[in-house]
C-alpha cells in the first residue's frame, strides 16, 4: 500500500512544447541569396515562420520590447533572425546546416551527438544548400550600413503552465565566428532568453518569473547552461566543463569550426537547458524570447548563431 500511495505521488515529465523548424514550407538556401527571410508581418503561419511564432521586420509596429522602454533593432527580414537549411552564407560563421536526427521528435533531442545533416550534391561532406525538409534558425548578424551592435528577438507561440511545478527549456546550439565574445569584444553581450507573460515583451516587467526578464542588454533572463563537446574524435559525449551564462558566448566562440568543415566534433551542435522553473504555476499563458545582442558594430558579422530543435518541458 505504502509502494501504491508513492508511485500516484511520482511527479511525470510532459513535452510542453517543441520545434524542429522542418515542417515549414517556404525556407531559401545559401545559393538562393539570403532568401532565408522571416515574415514580413504578424505571427507565422507555418511558411517561413514556425505557427504562432513572431520576429519583427523593419519599418513595422509589432517590434518587440525587450527591456524597459528599449526595443529592438530595426532590421530588414533577411537579417536578425531568420530560417535556413544550409549554411548562413557568410564565411567563417554558422553551420554547415541543421541537426541530424535519425527521426523527428522530441524523444529524440537528448540523444543526438550534434552531428549535422549533409548533402552529396557536390560530393562534399558539407551543406551549403541543404535538405530540403531540414531547417534551423539563426541570427544573421551581417548589420546594414550605419547600424551599430544590434539587438533582434524571436518568440515562441503562447504555451500554459500553470499545472507545472518546473519548467525546463532545452535546445542546440552553434556558435562559430571570431565576433562573439571575449577578450577582444564586449564580453558582456550575446543570446539571451527570456520568459514573459506578453506577446510583445521580453522586459522584467513582465517576466513570467523572478529573473526571467531581461532588465539590460547584458543582464536579466533565464541562465543558459551547456558542456562542451570533448576532445576526443571517436567521443561525441558531451564531457567538458559546466558553463552558465546569462549571455550565450559571451566568453566568445564555442565550437571551433564550422560554415565549411567537416564532421569534426569541434564543429558539433551543443545542447543547452535553462530552468524556467520561476514560470512553473503560472496562470497566465507564457512566451520564450530568443533575443540576441550583437558583440560588435558594423563589420562584425562572423557571428551568425544558430538554434535547432527547441523542447520545453515540465514536471506535474
Amino acid at each position: 500500500m505504502i509502494g501504491a500511495g508513492l508511485q500516484s505521488f511520482r511527479r511525470k515529465e510532459e513535452v510542453i512544447l517543441y520545434e524542429d523548424f522542418n515542417g515549414l514550407t517556404n525556407v531559401g538556401t545559401q545559393s538562393s541569396g539570403p532568401t532565408f527571410a522571416r515574415r514580413a508581418t504578424g505571427v507565422g503561419t507555418g511558411d517561413n515562420m514556425p505557427v504562432g511564432w513572431q520576429s519583427s521586420v523593419s519599418g513595422n509596429s509589432d517590434q518587440i520590447t525587450l527591456f524597459g522602454s528599449t526595443t529592438e533593432t530595426s532590421l530588414a527580414n533577411n537579417r536578425g533572425w531568420v530560417m535556413s537549411r544550409g549554411n548562413t552564407a557568410s564565411a567563417g560563421t554558422g553551420p554547415c546546416g541543421p541537426m541530424l536526427l535519425s527521426a523527428s521528435g522530441p524523444d529524440l533531442h537528448t540523444s543526438s551527438t550534434g552531428e549535422w545533416h549533409t548533402t552529396n550534391a557536390d560530393g562534399v561532406t558539407h551543406s551549403q544548400n541543404g535538405i530540403a525538409g531540414q531547417h534551423y534558425m539563426f541570427y544573421e548578424s551581417s548589420n546594414p550600413a550605419g547600424v551599430s551592435s544590434a539587438a533582434h528577438a524571436i518568440r515562441t507561440k503562447a504555451f500554459d503552465v500553470e499545472k507545472y511545478q518546473t519548467v525546463t527549456l532545452s535546445f542546440w546550439f552553434h556558435a562559430h565566428g571570431a565576433n562573439f565574445g571575449g577578450t577582444t569584444n564586449s564580453s558582456t553581450r550575446g543570446l539571451g532568453i527570456a520568459c514573459t507573460t506578453s506577446a510583445t515583451s521580453a522586459s522584467s516587467a513582465v517576466e513570467a518569473g523572478t529573473g526571467l526578464g531581461f532588465t539590460s542588454d547584458t543582464a536579466g533572463g533565464g541562465y543558459i547552461n551547456y558542456q562542451s563537446h570533448t576532445a576526443s574524435p571517436n567521443t561525441q559525449t558531451m564531457a567538458g566543463p559546466l558553463i552558465s551564462l546569462q549571455r550565450l558566448t559571451a566568453l566568445g566562440p564555442v565550437q571551433t569550426d564550422g560554415d565549411d568543415s567537416d564532421l569534426a566534433v569541434a564543429n558539433h551542435w551543443i545542447r543547452a537547458t535553462v530552468d524556467l522553473s520561476a514560470a512553473a504555476g503560472n496562470t497566465d499563458d507564457v512566451y520564450i524570447y530568443f533575443a540576441y545582442f550583437s558583440h560588435v558594430a558594423g563589420s562584425g558579422f562572423t557571428q551568425d548563431l544558430a538554434i535547432d530543435n527547441v523542447l520545453v518541458t515540465g514536471l506535474t
